[in-house]
């Protein structure tokens, strides 16, 4: 509802009566008007509620969604984070559900932003591996099998990022006046995140063969 119609609506709840003429343009408008005003803020005010209850949209309320999921972090660097990397870095802790496979890995560097692969390496088993094959495409799988025939090789994952984060200045996402038309990362939030959450067992390598 806009201010003429809340203004309508104070009229219309006014008393019966001589005394509460509903002619227009009354002296008595001008205090409705101020009344119907403040009824428009609070409106106003209900949907930018509605907006900051969700931490994909939240502008207001970001600060204290950040402290509620422990952020900023080590991983952050807060001096040159854009309002789209806050979100995306919030919402990925809120929603992590956790893991230790290379497909968890994968999922989480899409959600930070970064197209990668991720290699994982098996060592050639007798009666088990196929002779002449050393790379295996998993079906329904972002994960590459790479067969070996050195055993310790188990505990290497290679991940290679494909190319850099592109964030581009978007109207209703961005901060206005302060982030950038354009800003490309390097991996280094991804690295210490994935770093954080990796398995105890495993040696994860970072390549940037496509970057």
């Amino acid at each position: 509802m806009d201010l003429s119609d809340y203004k309508n609506l104070l009229i219309k709840l006014l008393p019966q009566g001589l005394a509460w003429p509903r002619q227009p343009n009354l002296t008595r408008d001008i205090l409705l008007e101020a009344h119907a005003e403040e009824l428009v803020r609070v409106e106003s005010r209900t949907f930018d509620l509605l907006r900051e209850s969700d931490p994909r949209t939240a502008i207001e309320t970001l600060e204290d969604w950040e402290r509620v999921a422990g952020l900023p972090d080590d991983c952050v660097i807060s001096s040159t984070t854009t309002l789209q990397e806050r979100r995306a870095r919030l919402v990925q802790k809120l929603t992590s559900t956790g893991g230790q496979s290379p497909a968890f890995f994968y999922d989480l560097a899409t959600e930070l932003g970064y197209p990668v692969e991720i290699f994982e390496y098996r060592p050639f088993v007798a009666g088990y591996s196929e002779i002449g094959i050393s790379e295996i495409d998993m079906p329904n799988s972002t994960v590459k099998i790479v067969v070996t025939d050195l055993p310790a090789i188990r505990y290497y994952w290679d991940i290679n990022v494909l190319e850099p984060r592109v964030i581009w200045f978007r109207c209703g996402e961005s901060e206005a006046g302060k982030d950038p038309l354009a800003k490309i990362d390097f991996a280094d939030d991804l690295e210490c995140v994935i770093n954080k959450l990796q398995p105890a067992h495993a040696e994860l390598i970072f390549a940037y063969e496509g970057a």
